[in-house]
This record gives C-alpha cells, structure tokens and sequence, in this order.
C-alpha cells in the first residue's frame, strides 16, 4: 500500500481508467492537482474558456473514446457553469467525471466565499453527487463514483473535495485495475428476458427495431443489422446515435425524434396478423412494404426495395404540398402586414402635417 499526496492520487485513479485529457479552468481549491498534472505529462490539462465548455468537452471524450472525460473546476460558479453540460450528459447516457475542490469543510453553511450546496443541486443530474469530508475516503469514493460512471448505463457523476481535504494531505492506498472495483465487460443478459424478447418480436404486428448508443457499446452493430434482415424489421436510431447502424441500408428509416426525417418516419399501414413472419425461422418480411425482399436483394448495391420507395415518394408528395400551402400562407401574411404597416406610415405622416 503506498502513500500519496491527496492530488498525486487523484490523477492515478483516473490513469487507471485510461483518462488522457482533463478539462476546466484552474482555481485555487485544488493546486494539489495542479501540481501533480504539471509534473506528469501523461495527462493534459485543457484550460477553457468557460467552464460549460469542459463539460460539452468532457461529454464529447467520453462518448467518443469510451473512457471517463473529466472536468476539474472550482467552487461556486466554476461549478454551477457546469450544470448544462452535465444535464446532456446524463440524457446521453456518457461517462462524465465532474471534479470540484470546495471550500473549507469549516466555512460551509456559513455564507463563505463561494460556498454553494454543490451535492444538492448536481444529484438530480447525476448518477451519483458525494462530498469528500476526510482525506482517507478520497480511494474509497473516487473509485464508487468511477465504478458508477462506467457500470451499467453510464452517466456523469459529481466529486466535491474541499480544499483542506485535499491540499497538504496524504493518503494511503492500494492502486487497482478498473476491473478489481467494477465490471469492466458488459454482462450477459438473463436468457428469461432474450426469451421475453423474442416472444414480443413474434407477437408484433409493426415491429420497429430502436438503435441506440448500448448497440454501439456493445460491439453489436453487425448483429443488430443481421437480425434486422433476417426478419425484415426497419430500424431507427436514437437521438445522437445515428452512427450506430449503416444509414445507406434499405431498411435504415432515419433517426428518432424531432431531428429526425420526418417523410422517412411514416409506415404505411399494419401488417395483417396472417402475414407475420415466423421468429424462429426468419422467413417472410415483417411489413407489406418489404414482402419478397430477400436478404440478398437488401445487399444489392444498397438498393431500396421498390414497395418501400413508392411509399416515401407518396409521402414526400404530400409533404410538397403541405410545404407549398404554408409558403402561400407566408406570402399572405406578409403582403398583410406590409399593407398596414404602409397604412400606418400614412396616418402617422398626416397626424404630424
């Protein structure tokens, strides 16, 4: 077990987890962590400009390399800059690590400079809000709030150590791999929910396949498309995940949401119960629209199956001509309010005459 100055531990808890990038501004809560960053250059860190900027920042990283993206910010409003950055993390499920240096434990809840309920105000963003109040309980929850940023469906998680607890301290503890304090590979789920799962998909009428970010963590991209083939159902994605299947495949519908294609969105009608194509053996198409599409035709140069196109270029008829409607409106609109706008002109120039 050895013995490290409170910041120099930090760091390494974080090197365990591959962290390459910390994110902030600096301040005078934690120069311990500071000093231990200057001197090791295996880890950088990037002073921003404002400190919703290292949060987007952070949430970028860690969607992107799979590993905890860290900020490092100061009490009070360096940390209350955070709050939106971390709220989108949390939507998006991504590993972030907020690290504040709070004031002294015996200038809290006495109206001290920047002293702020920090814990209370990031819980309902985060997986998990601590507040550090003894040097040796820095190991013990710097590794709870890893393990809960990187276990299950991630988030963001929220460390506040004030500054008498972690400048000028020691700490004594035994540097571990990631999978000795947490699961490092995904568990596999329980066969009574593959079983639910297959049952629902035999049972669905319009079965719609939701792609999201779990997909991609999981290395299961390539599966998610076979399955999507076998059994003819469309796929979309969800919001912010759009990579986590191939978007030139035919059965590809667009992503989810208010972002999404809204002409691509728009099934057709339902599939008679008679036509619903067996789960076990993966015959038939699962909708109207993709009957007697084999997986072949599916390969063949990215063709879209004709039935499917004729419906999107109905669809995109009718949304041509909603469009050219509210055009007409617009145009409307505007000559009105050109026109009293031009009468109010003339009552003003005759009032002042």
């Amino acid at each position: 077990m050895a013995e490290l100055n409170a910041g120099r531990a930090v760091i390494e808890f974080l090197k365990a987890e591959r962290v390459k990038y910390v994110f902030g501004i600096v301040g005078s809560t934690f120069l311990d962590v500071l000093d231990a960053l200057y001197d090791d250059k295996s880890v950088e860190y990037i002073n921003v400009r404002h400190e919703q900027a290292a949060a987007f920042m952070a949430d970028g990283l860690a969607r992107v390399t799979d590993t905890p993206g860290v900020c490092l910010v100061t009490s009070g409003p360096g940390a209350t800059n955070l709050l939106t950055g971390v709220a989108a993390a949390y939507v998006a499920h991504s590993p972030v690590v907020v690290l504040v240096g709070g004031p002294a434990l015996e200038h809290m809840q006495k109206d001290a400079f920047q002293d702020y309920d920090l814990v209370s105000m990031f819980r309902p963003v985060t997986k998990l809000a601590v507040q550090v109040t003894k040097p040796e309980r820095i190991p013990e929850l710097m590794r709870s709030a890893l393990r809960a940023a990187m276990t299950g469906r991630r988030g963001p998680v929220f460390v506040e150590i004030p500054r008498d607890v972690l400048n000028d301290r020691t700490v004594k503890t035994e540097m571990l791999a990631p999978d000795r304090y947490r699961a490092a590979h995904p568990q596999p789920p329980h066969p009574d929910a593959v079983r639910e799962a297959a049952r629902l998909l035999r049972a669905a009428e319009r079965p719609l396949m939701l792609v999201g970010g779990g997909v991609t963590r999981a290395g299961a991209n390539d599966l998610v498309v076979r399955i999507a083939e076998q059994h003819g159902i469309p796929m979309i994605t969800a919001y912010g995940r759009n990579d986590a299947v191939p978007n030139e495949h035919p059965l590809y519908v667009g992503p989810l949401g208010r972002a999404g294609a809204r002409p691509r969105c728009r099934l057709r009608r339902a599939r008679p119960r008679a036509q619903r194509a067996p789960h076990a053996t993966g015959g038939a198409a699962a909708l109207p629209e993709l009957a007697g599409v084999s997986r072949a035709a599916l390969h063949r140069d990215g063709a879209r199956p004709r039935s499917i196109a004729t419906g999107l270029d109905r669809v995109s008829a009718v949304d041509r001509e909603r469009a050219r409607g509210l055009i007409k409106s617009g145009m409307v609109a505007a000559s009105l309010a050109l026109l009293v706008f031009a009468l109010a002109f003339y009552i003003s120039v005759l009032y002042l005459r």
